[in-house]
Parts: C-alpha cells; sequence; structure tokens
C-alpha cells in the first residue's frame, strides 16, 4: 500500500509542477499576443510622433495648427502605452507650442533688437531640443514596438 502512496505523492508533484509550467508559458504567450495586436496601431503613434519631431526639425518652424493635428494624431496613445510615452507626448506638444508662440512673439517685437535675440535664443533650444528627440523617440518606444 505504500508504494502506492509514495507514487501517488510523485505523480502530484510532477502534475503540480507540469501545470505551473504551462500556466507560465500560457502567460508568456497571451502576452506576445497582446503585444503582436497592438503593434500595428503604436507604430501608427509612432510614425506621427516621428514625423512631427522631424518636421519641426527640417523647417524650425510650425504653424498654429501641426501641435493640434499632433495631438489629435495621438490621442488614443493613453489606451496604447504606459503613463512615459502620454507624458513624452504632451511635452512634445508644449514645446511645439512654445516654439509657434515665439515665432508670433518674433513678429511682434520686430525692430527690438534685445528682444528679437532673446526669443531666437529660447527657440533656438527649443529647436536643439527636438533635434536630440530624433534619436530619443526611437529609445522612448523602444520597448512598446519591439517583436521579439
Amino acid at each position: 500500500m505504500k508504494i502506492f502512496e509514495i507514487i501517488s505523492i510523485i505523480f502530484n508533484i510532477i502534475f503540480g509542477f507540469t501545470a505551473a509550467i504551462l500556466a507560465v508559458k500560457n502567460h508568456n504567450l497571451n502576452k506576445r499576443i497582446q503585444q503582436v495586436t497592438h503593434y500595428k496601431d503604436r507604430k501608427l503613434i509612432f510614425d506621427k510622433v516621428r514625423k512631427y519631431i522631424a518636421n519641426i526639425v527640417k523647417y524650425g518652424n510650425i504653424e498654429t495648427e501641426c501641435p493640434i493635428q499632433f495631438a489629435r494624431d495621438t490621442k488614443d496613445a493613453k489606451f496604447l502605452f504606459g503613463d512615459d510615452i502620454m507624458q513624452y507626448i504632451n511635452k512634445l506638444y508644449r514645446k511645439g507650442i512654445d516654439m509657434n508662440q515665439m515665432t508670433k512673439e518674433l513678429i511682434k517685437v520686430a525692430g527690438n533688437k534685445e528682444k528679437e535675440e532673446k526669443l531666437i535664443n529660447k527657440q533656438r533650444k527649443i529647436h536643439e531640443w527636438f533635434q536630440k528627440q530624433l534619436k530619443e523617440k526611437d529609445r522612448k518606444f523602444e520597448k512598446y514596438l519591439k517583436t521579439t
């Protein structure tokens, strides 16, 4: 009778261990399926971010509509990314608004060299920040766009 009890205990241990392994594998599979499912939508938002940054770097200035359109294009990011990306998108938006605002202020202070110089320096710093974002955006989005 004892041999059956020992075999039963061993069988239960093996069964429990196998069930645990299958649960972990199932969890990993579900996580992977979710990544693949969201990839297309995440990539679309990433492309909007890339285009927004590239336009600001290329032209050094943006129209008022550009940050507003960017906000519309990226509004679903809150459902697809963590808070880190939402904060990043909001910062890009605010910096774009600042860039646009300084352009408008430059027109108002035309002829006042001191004010023009201060605004141009502020605008240059924002433009340099956007230049750094050409690479930084890749690092920030990497964990969400990895396919392996």
